[in-house]
């Protein structure tokens, strides 16, 4: 759902691994099997990424992760083998939040490092694929791409089959979670939700409960993104059983956690939706202290509050959430967001002054990022709102006027809810 102009901000939405296959030297013969091979294929880089800004670059194939320590928090660093594009799915969401992650590979013949700063990582990867298998795939991905996406799922799920009937049942859940991705974004949402649930049994068959907790996520934010707010708890709720199979209190349980409290926020449940967005935050802040898992959830916080009424609660969250992503992720669409609620608070206050210098901090940051786009628009919109006479915005307590712009905002700001993860969503 989309705010107003006046009442837009802008959201930051978690970088979302899209999983391809690709051919290549790496590839093998049908007697291979995915549990042979090592590494991802990279497909593409989202400009101004933490992946661009560290020199990542498409056909780059990445093996290894290493996370330094961090005490106290972390003290111990850690590392891994990438077999899959869900690893790599598990290393940002895991590992990223507690300290610099750096991933190891090639590029051709030259071995390569690179350090990710904080932020979304904005990877699109590939598996390594038997070449039967990719050659399947790639005809159903002509097939998708060019309009026909029923026929290029098809090819897909018989693809999805042989993998089974070859023992790589990790490939096989790919296969299906790429099928359920692409028809969401065809707009079928009933077949999209039955390959989602293939997917996720294929996973759990396998025993793969990261995988499965992954796909069930996926699921959530389809519904989620509809509004269907049953089916996206019953999809948050496996995700987080699913995440806490795997490992019992981590940061994948607790992106269940702010699943979840997104739909008690969009149920209007503000009591139920601040309980579970302050155990996901406890959970971060034990683990990933003062990161950007931190500040989406204490921005999360703080639309639940403005929501209860609590303004004065709602713009502490706010800045505390602002504070860490200046820290470490300064001039990004994340803090143009943070600005952007303080300068609605600063609204209902009456606070013009404070609400026109929180409006020109974050239309500036939007101008460099994505100068003449709708983002852009919306926060000059924001400024000639501020221009107009400070009745306008008051409204004394008892009032029975027109709403603040705030208190015409605050019942909107589903679409702010930000992703816990490389994720995906809320």
């Amino acid at each position: 759902m989309r705010l107003p102009s006046q009442c837009r901000s802008t959201p930051a939405l978690g970088g979302l691994l899209v999983f391809l296959l690709v051919a290549g030297p790496e590839s093998a013969s049908a007697g291979d099997t995915s549990a042979h091979r090592r590494g991802v294929v990279v497909e593409k880089v989202s400009p101004g990424s933490a992946a661009d800004a560290a020199g990542i670059r498409p056909g780059d194939l990445v093996v290894t992760w290493f996370r330094e320590a961090s005490p106290p928090a972390n003290p111990e660093p850690a590392r891994g083998e990438l077999g899959s594009p869900f690893d790599l799915a598990d290393v940002e969401l895991e590992q990223a939040p507690r300290g610099p992650v750096t991933l190891s590979g090639t590029r051709g013949q030259e071995a390569l490092s690179w350090t990710l700063p904080p932020g979304p990582w904005g990877l699109e990867v590939r598996p390594l694929l038997v070449r039967e298998l990719l050659s399947l795939y790639e005809e159903g991905r002509e097939l998708v791409e060019a309009g026909r996406p029923g026929e290029g799922v098809e090819q897909w799920r018989q693809t999805a089959r042989s993998a089974r009937e070859g023992s790589d049942g990790l490939s096989a859940a790919w296969l299906l979670l790429r099928t359920g991705l692409a028809l969401a974004e065809a707009g079928n949402v009933p077949d999209a939700d039955a390959a989602f649930v293939d997917a996720r049994a294929q996973a759990t068959g396998a025993g793969l409960d990261r995988v499965a907790a992954e796909i069930a996520w996926r699921r959530g934010e389809m519904f989620r993104s509809r509004r269907s707010w049953d089916q996206a708890r019953e999809s948050y709720e496996q995700a987080l059983t699913f995440a806490r199979g795997h490992r019992p209190s981590d940061l994948g349980s607790a992106r269940g956690l702010v699943g979840l409290g997104a739909v008690a926020e969009g149920r209007s449940e503000t009591d139920e939706a601040a309980r579970l967005l302050s155990e996901a935050l406890a959970t971060q802040e034990r683990l990933a202290p003062g990161s950007l898992v931190v500040a989406s959830s204490l921005n999360n916080l703080g639309i639940v509050a403005g929501r209860r009424g609590d303004l004065v609660g709602a713009a502490e969250f706010f800045r505390r959430s602002l504070a860490i992503r200046e820290r470490l992720a300064p001039d990004s669409a994340d803090v143009a967001g943070s600005l952007n609620n303080l300068a609605n608070m600063a609204l209902d206050r009456g606070d013009l002054t404070v609400a026109e210098e929180f409006h020109r901090r974050s239309l500036a940051i939007k101008e460099r990022l994505a100068p003449e786009s709708l983002e852009v628009a919306a926060s000059l919109n924001n400024l000639g709102n501020v221009a107009m006479p400070a009745v306008t915005w008051r409204r004394p307590r008892g009032s029975t006027g027109s709403p603040s712009l705030s208190e015409r905002c605050l019942p909107r700001m589903a679409s702010m809810w930000l992703p816990v993860s490389t994720t995906w969503g809320t």
